[in-house]
């Protein structure tokens, strides 16, 4: 039986702090087959390097070495996703000051900090359902979330992947504490 309780999201009051903690969404499948690429990359990476280094490659060098570039460049993304799927995770701290959105993965963060007094328009993004909503999810990017806040010009996401009704939820709590966030920034002001 599905536990209507278990979420992947965590709300804790710190003091004058409320801290929302979001694990990323687990993806076995995906995972499995990014390690095991993973694998087999990391072996076509020592091939080719080792070819650079030690073999008589000719006039083939140059293009092993940009080969190798953007070999190396595709592995490292591989890696950023495959860490983000197996143990990535979001942490979001609203205070009166401030809103940071920080996303984690074991090797590397990201942050953005915002002036509270510029945060408005707290609320749920509606998942839009096409040709790519199985794709692998855009942790980079810190637009991605379904739940959004706008701060001044720009549009921040986070809680990447998260059910709606839990987002809501989220979304609930942090307005109980700062009610302030939830203004429409659609409506025009008197």
């Amino acid at each position: 039986m599905l536990d209507p309780k278990a979420g992947r999201a965590r709300v804790v009051r710190d003091g004058d702090k409320l801290v929302v903690s979001i694990k990323a969404k687990r993806h076995f499948f995906l995972s499995a087959f990014i390690g095991f690429w993973l694998l087999a990359w990391a072996f076509g990476w020592v091939a080719v390097a080792s070819t650079l280094l030690f073999g008589d490659t000719g006039s083939t060098s140059l293009f092993l070495f940009g080969w190798l570039g953007a070999w190396t460049a595709g592995g490292a993304m591989a890696i950023a996703t495959f860490l983000w799927l197996v143990a990535g995770r979001e942490s979001i701290e609203f205070s009166t000051r401030q809103v940071s959105i920080t996303r984690h993965i074991p090797i590397w963060s990201k942050k953005v900090d915002c002036d509270f007094s510029q945060v408005k328009g707290l609320r749920v993004e509606e998942k839009i359902n096409g040709p790519v909503q199985n794709q692998v999810p855009n942790w980079f990017s810190r637009k991605s979330g379904n739940i959004r806040l706008d701060y001044g010009v720009h549009s921040l996401g986070f809680g990447i992947e998260l059910d709606q009704a839990e987002a809501a939820q989220v979304v609930r709590t942090i307005l109980a504490v700062f009610p302030e966030l939830g203004t429409d920034p659609s409506l025009p002001t008197a």
